[in-house]
């Protein structure tokens, strides 16, 4: 699962008249009405929000991974079956800096990208994120003239999906995204080696038996579809703090014709995590992902993905 927050429990009063117990009510007693939620205070706003990795410091997550084809409501006490800690570490790069990355340099060279910075991702085992695990260094940029942003490894640009982006960079792009309901992206990925090949489709959980018997790929297509059901906000806590969110799912579809090491052919087409709807995730463009709930129906499993802290270099 790639990234993700805690979303706000929904609190719903059920009312029936003359009461909902089945009692009828007591001749002359007026039953107050249900108590009014307070709307959550917003501490970061979404209007007005852009990426940009010199203001933002740190990403701190927890994924909680479950044995079932759903993960549990908010109310549920179910205890996940696996629970993940990391944390981010975002660092503008210079110009001096870039040209020595060659991914990033090509990135740059051809127009595809801007606002180049690097993301070094820490795995630790404690809730207090005090127990390092293994860390690792990789890469983002603001694609499609600014309005979306993408990760990237340092290795081949066309051997790898940078070009379908994880979300919005500004609250315009994602206004306009809202406005049009959809926007869709394309990838060829053939040019992957055989070893990324698996693991691209390892990640993405295709579930094809003859995945590991793959030599080589004449198409590999990557659909990825950025689908927003309405343009209305959430307020997600963070630590306290309210995050004002857009709700939306990444989508993509998989298709490839691939010749196996018996010298047969195979063609398919499958949603990732076999699922049709995808990834839910909540957005904020400065931060990123705040919340991610993805599952796979017939694996049974299911994982969320909570921000749990962050620190900014300064407010946005």
């Amino acid at each position: 699962m790639n990234k993700t927050v805690i979303a706000l429990s929904l609190a719903i009063s059920l009312t029936a008249c003359g009461g909902g117990s089945g009692q009828p009510s007591e001749p002359g007693k007026i039953t107050p009405p249900p108590p009014v939620k307070p709307e959550a205070t917003i501490d970061v706003a979404f209007k007005d929000a852009a990426f940009d990795a010199s203001a933002l410091a740190s990403l701190q997550y927890r994924v909680s991974e479950y044995s079932s084809a759903f993960p549990p409501q908010s109310t549920d006490t179910t205890k996940p079956d696996n629970t993940i800690f990391f944390k981010e570490v975002y660092r503008k790069l210079a110009a001096d800096e870039v040209a020595g990355i060659g991914v990033l340099n090509e990135l740059e060279n051809q127009g595809l990208g801007t606002d180049l910075f690097e993301v070094t991702s820490i795995d630790y085992s404690d809730a207090g994120l005090t127990q390092e695990k293994e860390r690792d260094t990789h890469f983002g940029a603001r694609i499609e003239n600014g309005r979306f942003l993408t990760f990237l490894d340092n290795t081949s640009l066309f051997r790898q999906p940078w070009a379908l982006p994880e979300f919005p960079a500004t609250s315009e792009a994602a206004k306009q995204l809202a406005e049009s309901g959809r926007e869709v992206f394309h990838m060829d990925l053939s040019a992957m080696t055989r070893a990324e090949i698996i693991d691209f489709m390892e990640d993405k959980e295709i579930d094809n038996s003859e995945t590991a018997a793959i030599n080589t790929c004449s198409t590999l297509d990557v659909t990825r579809t950025l689908q927003v059901e309405n343009n209305s906000t959430e307020v997600v806590m963070v630590n306290g703090k309210g995050i004002e969110t857009m709700k939306m799912h990444v989508i993509d579809r998989i298709e490839g014709k691939c010749r196996l090491f018996d010298g047969d052919e195979i063609e398919f087409g499958q949603f990732a995590n076999d699922n049709l709807e995808g990834m839910a995730i909540w957005v904020h463009p400065a931060i990123g992902i705040v919340k991610a709930v993805e599952t796979n129906a017939s694996r049974q499993q299911s994982a969320v993905l909570e921000l749990t802290g962050y620190t900014l270099n300064n407010a946005f």
